[in-house]
């Protein structure tokens, strides 16, 4: 069974909505350059960003130079409490948090990059109707609506998609999915990685 993992999320706007980046083939790596403790991937300047944690596991992904990277690491006993009892109200909690967690060792580090939708894989999906996507496996969260536009969150395996449709919809109309159906994708973009690929059980087996 999957375990529960608190999830903290910081995505790169900078990114965000842009054309799906090329993915590279990499494996688990543990060169002098990967990184040795959290601290060391805190102080590396990242696109995309995202870990997650429970009282026994860490985990973490970075993206760098186009390189998606994900780390993962034991949680020390007693640590997962630190932190749980420093306030989500505390402006300082980020920064404390990043301190309790800086010394904690490393032990695995893999490259994820071939996990991230190719250009070629966003290409192939524009043109198809919402049901077609949904029916191919890509499941739709949410949407937005601007200018005339329906963006559409969605997740499949482990990438993250944003699908856009002409069209107009009113704001959490509970039947959007039917009534995007027939409408077909104008633009397909990555949103990098689903938090699934920080998942203890995927990770750490």
């Amino acid at each position: 069974m999957k375990k529960a993992i608190y999830l903290v999320l910081t995505l790169c706007l900078v990114f965000s909505l842009t054309a799906c980046g090329g993915s590279s083939e990499g494996s688990a790596s543990g060169g002098s350059d990967a990184p040795k403790t959290l601290a060391d991937v805190y102080a590396i300047e990242s696109d995309d960003f995202m870990e997650a944690y429970d009282p026994e596991y860490y985990a973490c992904y970075y993206s760098a130079d186009g390189v998606y990277t994900r780390v993962a690491a034991d949680m020390p006993e007693g640590l997962y409490d630190q932190i749980d009892a420093i306030s989500y109200e505390d402006e300082t909690r980020d920064e404390q948090v990043k301190e309790l967690l800086g010394p904690v060792e490393i032990k695995q580090v893999d490259d994820i990059s071939a996990l991230r939708p190719s250009d070629e894989a966003c290409a192939e999906l524009v043109g198809m109707t919402a049901k077609e996507l949904q029916d191919a496996g890509y499941e739709m969260s949410y949407y937005s609506t601007f200018d005339g536009q329906i963006m559409v969150n969605a997740t499949k395996d482990y990438g993250a998609y944003m699908f856009t449709f002409d069209g107009e919809l009113k704001d959490d109309d509970p039947d959007w999915l039917d009534k995007i159906a027939d409408l077909k994708a104008v633009e397909v973009a990555t949103q990098g990685l689903d938090y699934t690929v920080l998942n203890a059980d995927f990770v750490m087996p």
